[in-house]
C-alpha cells in the first residue's frame, strides 16, 4: 500500500494512518499502524549562538481500528533531544541530529536537514 501526505495549513495528514511511527521522532517506523490516528508532537529550540541550536522535543499518539476507538486506546510516546547547526544562513537552513526514545524501550538516531517548523 502506498503512503500519501497532504498539508492543510499546519495539520499534516499522514494515509496509511502509522501514528508514532512514520511521522514522530522516537518510534521507528510502521511500529504503531491502523486504521484511525491521533497525534501530536511539539519542539523547542534554544539558540546558544548565532549558528548553534540545541532542541528537545516530545510527542503522544494513539492508533485504533476506527476513530471512535481512538479514546480507549493506549498512549504512546516518545521523547528526544538533539543539536542544530545553521548551514545556510541567507536561507534559514539547519543540520542537525537528534536521538528520541519510546516508551517500547526503543532509541533512535536521526540525521535531519532542514526543518519541518516554521
Amino acid at each position: 500500500m502506498a503512503a500519501s501526505l497532504a498539508v492543510l495549513g499546519s495539520l499534516i495528514w499522514n494515509w496509511p494512518p502509522s501514528s508514532c511511527g512514520a511521522m514522530t521522532r522516537g518510534i521507528p517506523r510502521g511500529r504503531y499502524v491502523d486504521n484511525a490516528a491521533l497525534l501530536t508532537e511539539a519542539e523547542l529550540r534554544y539558540d546558544l549562538t548565532n549558528r548553534w541550536s540545541l532542541i528537545g522535543f516530545g510527542s503522544i499518539g494513539r492508533v485504533a481500528d476506527t476513530f471512535g476507538d481512538l479514546g480507549s486506546a493506549d498512549d504512546h510516546f516518545a521523547v528526544g533531544g538533539g543539536f542544530r547547526y545553521l548551514i545556510a544562513r541567507q536561507y534559514g537552513m539547519r543540520m542537525g541530529l537528534d536521538v528520541g526514545y519510546s516508551d517500547d524501550d526503543d532509541w533512535t538516531v536521526y540525521v535531519t536537514l532542514g526543518t519541518g517548523w516554521v
